[in-house]
């Protein structure tokens, strides 16, 4: 892991110890630690949250990636909240509930293989039946937040659904305040930083 990496781990860190408290605050850590770290799955090393990508042909495809991605869209939410302040509404959206929004929009890719045991009612914990959750990326993003014994509402699951706005899996017929939100600042960190990025890396080398 370079030492960039681990500094964006860690400031992603300390972004949920500054806005979530207690029990909360726990289970998020001990989820951010369980991912951190690669995985050896039989001749397939998958990239945990310290090394991923946020995409392999897309946004972000380098390694960590994944946490500069996710630290991007709190940036910029930042910037709306400060010119405005409807968008704190004390309810529905709050920074803990959009900093929660947008880890969990790609929660999927900092661990991508997991074994489904049927004797775990994750299932129908969250209102969705199995077929639907073995969707794919939804499927596991909902996997590991129940194996952590992180319980969504019904907002925060309709943010979940649409994170991957066209590509989504699961499509709710209503869009909660919170995944418009999200996905504003996922697009504006991936189809419009990144390609800045892109091209300025591009220009540099020529």
């Amino acid at each position: 892991m370079s030492i960039k990496t681990a500094e964006g781990l860690s400031t992603l860190k300390g972004l949920f110890e500054a806005h979530l408290q207690g029990e909360d605050l726990q289970k998020h850590l001990q989820m951010m630690n369980a991912l951190a770290p690669d995985q050896q799955i039989g001749p397939q090393l998958y990239l945990g949250l310290e090394r991923a990508p946020a995409g392999k042909r897309n946004h972000h495809d380098f390694e960590g990636g994944l946490v500069t991605h996710l630290l991007e869209m709190w940036e910029t939410y930042k910037v709306l909240k400060g010119h405005f302040s409807q968008l704190e509404d004390g309810v529905h959206v709050t920074p803990a509930r959009v900093l929660k929004g947008i880890f969990y929009h790609d929660l999927h890719k900092a661990y991508q293989c997991f074994v489904l045991k049927s004797t775990r009612p994750w299932a129908t914990e969250y209102g969705l039946n199995a077929s639907e959750l073995l969707a794919g990326k939804t499927a596991k993003t909902f996997l590991i937040l129940s194996q952590h014994g992180i319980v969504l509402d019904e907002e925060q699951i309709n943010a979940i659904c649409w994170s991957e706005g066209g590509w989504a899996e699961l499509r709710p017929r209503w869009h909660s305040v919170l995944s418009k939100l999200c996905y504003l600042l996922d697009e504006f960190s991936g189809n419009c930083l990144d390609r800045v990025r892109r091209k300025t890396m591009l220009d540099v080398s020529q």
